[in-house]
């Protein structure tokens, strides 16, 4: 592995975040608990529950991305090329621009939870500050307010990843185990994925993967100039 092939991956940074908002929420409920705030201790500590979980999740699975991508970038590859700079910043261009309606999916999730915690907290003739329709405002408000602080951070991360994609080389390789391209690494088979096949798209390897949940995930790589032969017999040999 070069010196300019530096590795870019997001994961160790969306599972610190994952913690940290578990955290967040696991010290609002021990604040909260000695107040007699029943409720919100109950409801804190059960959503803590999934980005803890998520986290420790994530972090196993940086470690072991970050330790496939060495091996990768070190060992045998089947293809691989670097982009120049036009390349490589058309490239983070079209990532930039992907998925701006995330944030909004996010808030709308929260407040969508935090509706489910309305309908149990006036089932329960939940009064907050004595009054029963703040049973039905608060919760949808709370939770899209920590959709909103999650979007968020989820957003800085995405900018910061980028950024430091925009401040090393483009690399794309593969090989036995799986593909990297700088700033993300999808395994051939792992949690919950798997490769389906690849088909070449207008300048481009566009490779398809299963989701174990149900659904389909596709990965646009461009091909760098001088490696279309090669990345042509690699989509005649592998394809759909």
């Amino acid at each position: 592995m070069s010196g300019s092939e530096e590795i870019v991956l997001p994961y160790r940074g969306h599972a610190n975040a994952c913690l940290g908002f578990a955290a967040v929420l696991l010290l609002t409920a021990a604040v909260a608990a000695p107040c007699g705030a029943t409720v919100l201790v109950l409801v804190a500590t059960a959503v803590a529950v999934t980005p803890l979980v998520v986290g420790l999740v994530l972090r196993g699975v940086a470690r072991g991305y970050e330790r496939s991508v060495r091996a990768l970038l070190a060992g045998e590859r089947g293809l691989h090329w670097t982009y120049d700079g036009d390349e490589w910043r058309r490239h983070l261009a079209a990532e930039t621009a992907r998925n701006p309606w995330l944030w909004a999916l996010v808030v709308g999730m929260g407040a969508l939870a935090g509706v489910g915690v309305a309908a149990g907290m006036a089932e329960d003739g939940v009064r907050p500050f004595g009054v029963r329709e703040l049973a039905w405002v608060l919760p949808p408000l709370g939770g899209a307010g920590l959709g909103l602080v999650v979007a968020t951070v989820m957003r800085w991360h995405r900018r910061r990843n980028l950024a430091r994609m925009a401040n090393t080389t483009g690399v794309f390789c593969l090989g036995k185990t799986g593909m990297y391209l700088t700033g993300s690494y999808w395994p051939w088979r792992g949690v919950g994925i798997t490769f389906d096949g690849v088909r070449l798209d207008d300048g481009a390897l566009t490779f398809r993967f299963v989701l174990s949940r149900g659904g389909v995930q596709t990965v646009r790589v461009p091909i760098a100039r001088g490696h279309e032969a090669e990345a042509r017999a690699f989509a005649a040999a592998a394809g759909e």
